[in-house]
This record gives C-alpha cells, structure tokens and sequence, in this order.
C-alpha cells in the first residue's frame, strides 16, 4: 500500500469547513471549549483543555434545546454508565461527567486524526477509492472495540448486554496513531433500568436508518448481533463508496433493508480478497441467528480471509496523517492560539518564542521528538486505489518494518 501525497484541489477542503470555531473560547465547568469538533441530533462536541491545565480533551456537549427534556438528559447520563465500564484501545474512554447551565456534558479521549466517515466523503469526492487494506483495518479495529463492548461488565461483574444500535461511519475515528475507536455510545441499549425507562418512553427505533439492521427498522428486540450488520454496511460502503441501502424517504430505505438483498462486491473491484462477499453475506443475515455469534467471531473471519492485506497500525497512521491534515492543523492550531493567547497555567509559554504546532504533541518513544508533521492543508493521498501489493515497496522505502 503506497501514499503519495499530492496538492489537493483548492475547493475540497479547507480548514475553516473542516474545523468550525467560535469568535472567542468558551468556558463549560473546569475546561475551555476552543473549537467544534462535530455535531449531532442531541449534543456538540468540542475540542477543549482543561483550565488547570494537562492534555485536550473532548468535550460532548447536550444541545441547548434539550437541556430541559429529563429523557435526553437521562440519555447522555446513561451513556456516561455505560461508557464508564470499558476500558479498551478501540473505545474512545469517558474521563468524567459534569454539567453547563443545567446540561450535562461528557468529557472523553481527544482523539487526533478524523472521522471514517470524511475520509470516505474525501475519496468520492476525488473520484478515487479508499484502499482495500484500510478499509479492513477500520473493519478489524472497530470490530475489536464492539467485541470488548458487548463483554463489558459493571463495577460489581455483571453483565451489561451493550448494543452500540448506532455503528456507521461517522462513529468510528481513525487517529493519527493508527488505530481506529468506536465512539458516541449515545443510544446504546444496556442492562439497567434507567435505560428500559427511557426506552418505554420513546417508543421508535434509534439509530440511522441506512445502518439500521432488518430487527431495528421492524422494532423488534435486539442484541449483539445487530452491531455486527451495521459494521457490515459500513465496510460495504467504504469499499464501494456509495450506501448500500438506498431510498429517496428514510421509509424507503428501512423497506430496502427489510427486503435484504443486496449488491456483491467482488464483481465491482478485482482487488478484493477471495472470501470476503462470503463473509458479509453470513453477517448481513437477515435472520440474527444465522449471522456469527459475535463482533469477534467476525473480526477473525476478515483476518481469515484477507490475511496480510489488512494495513498494520503504523500504514492507517500514514493514511490518516495524509487525509486529515487540514483538520488536524486546524486543531493543533485552535490549542496554539489558546496556549499564547490567554493566562493561567492553561496556556502561559515556557519561553518568548512562538508556540509551535509540534509543543502540543506528545514525545515520541524513548522522550525523542515526534515526527514532523506534513504541511497543514496542502496533502491528500492521491493512491487511494492502490491494494496490498504495495506494502512491501513502501516498507522497502521506508527502510524499516511495519507492524500492526
């Protein structure tokens, strides 16, 4: 797999329709909101430090207009408790719970690099297609991090029967680290009462539609294995780039996933593993008891079938630092500005020169400086077509080994 960087088209991508900021920095509790991160039905999230200081965070935010609705409030407390049970590289972890103004807000693992989601929007975009090694490592990793989910257990060891019920591209974060999270566990089906409340109380199927699995759109009872068809569509779609499920009405789209049948992949892109239609075809089951027993047992049928053509950890980082360069320039550029711009230990220079953007990152192995970045807004992968045959001429250049 080989990334060459090239400039990419002025009208693409800038930093400002990447990274909303606000006019001035805004304080919520003890932390200091910078910039926009993204926004959803029920909260915003934004990039922010804490005011005594220590790494950025990000801040999930309820939406002003549902502060007052005691169901929204107890959702975003219920995804605090849920969240608050696990522990795993490919979960984004929750740090704490706090309120604003009667709203509460979530504080979470500031995760550097950008959402699976923009870099499938990037490549359509460009008219070019995800490689075939990323996409099963977003595959692998999320299935990683949904499997340590759906195990997790309470402070006292008993099970908590989590369904995320909301696995798309938007929701999986691809870092700079080269590993993939799982994130926003806002409508998250649990063991607990306070969940089965507010599940009486809404009384509709919660989720997106076109990842919704045939049990969700029917509102019927669902569980683990729900999750793995919305991580079947997902990787569906990052190969394909288009939805697998369409419709011009949501009701459209729900009749299309009731219906079940969809387009193989291998037909459209040679560069496939063999296998790997047979192995969505088991996952998108309509029937959740055909499908495989768990997140798990899916993510080693992937591994079976593609072997080493999953990217290594080190391989998605190049993509990530090449695709989200301008988001992460303009995030490492928001912490800058707070760092020079205010007083307090939050920001205050160690000297008189300018803060650069690499202060703000973490020493590499061993306390040695990290890598220098590639210019902000200026690079994008222009092989985005090239398979797994091409790892082997970039580990020959890079003069070093990669490995997951």
């Amino acid at each position: 797999m080989s990334f060459r960087v090239v400039p990419l088209h002025p009208k693409a991508m800038t930093v400002e329709s990447i990274l909303p900021s606000a006019s001035k920095p805004v304080r919520v509790g003890e932390y200091l909101c910078l910039a926009v991160l993204g926004s959803g039905a029920m909260a915003r999230v934004y990039l922010a430090r804490p005011l005594a200081g220590g790494p950025p965070v990000a801040l999930k935010l309820l939406h002003r207009r549902l502060g007052r609705d005691p169901g929204f409030v107890s959702m975003v407390l219920e995804e605090a408790r849920l969240v608050g049970c696990l522990e795993h590289p490919c979960v984004a972890r929750l740090q704490g719970v706090g309120a604003h103004a009667g709203r509460p807000f979530l504080v979470l693992d500031y995760i550097e690099g950008d959402s699976v989601e923009s870099f499938v929007q990037l490549a359509r975009s460009l008219g070019k297609r995800l490689p075939v090694p990323v996409a099963l490592r977003v595959a692998v990793d999320a299935l990683e991090g949904l499997d340590a989910a759906h195990g997790a257990r309470d402070a006292e060891g008993v099970g908590l029967s989590l369904v995320h019920r909301d696995v798309k591209p938007g929701n999986l974060l691809a870092g700079v680290d080269g590993r993939v999270r799982v994130v926003d566990f806002g409508v998250a089906r649990g063991r607990g009462p306070s969940l089965r409340a507010q599940r009486t109380r809404t009384g509709h199927a919660l989720g997106t539609v076109a990842y919704m699995s045939p049990e969700q759109v029917a509102g019927r009872a669902v569980d683990a294995r729900t999750d793995q068809w919305s991580l079947a569509v997902t990787l569906w779609e990052c190969l394909s780039l288009r939805p697998l499920f369409e419709g011009a009405t949501p009701m459209a789209v729900a009749a299309a996933i009731a219906e079940g049948a969809w387009e193989r992949l291998e037909p459209r892109r040679g560069d496939l593993p063999r296998g790997l239609d047979a192995v969505l075809a088991r996952a998108l089951e309509r029937d959740p008891a055909r499908r495989y027993a768990s997140a798990g047992e899916l993510r080693e049928a992937l591994l079976g079938c593609a072997g080493e053509a999953v990217a290594s950890a080190r391989e998605l980082a190049v993509f990530v630092a090449a695709m989200a360069a301008p988001r992460v320039a303009g995030e490492r550029r928001a912490l800058a500005t707070a760092a020079m711009g205010f007083a307090g230990p939050l920001c205050r220079p160690r000297s008189r020169r300018p803060v650069q953007f690499a202060d703000l990152r973490s020493p590499g192995p061993g306390g040695r400086p990290p890598e220098r970045a590639a210019p902000a807004h200026e690079h994008a992968p222009d092989a985005l077509d090239h398979g797994p045959g091409a790892v082997t001429a970039r580990r020959a250049t890079a003069g070093r080994g990669c490995r997951a």
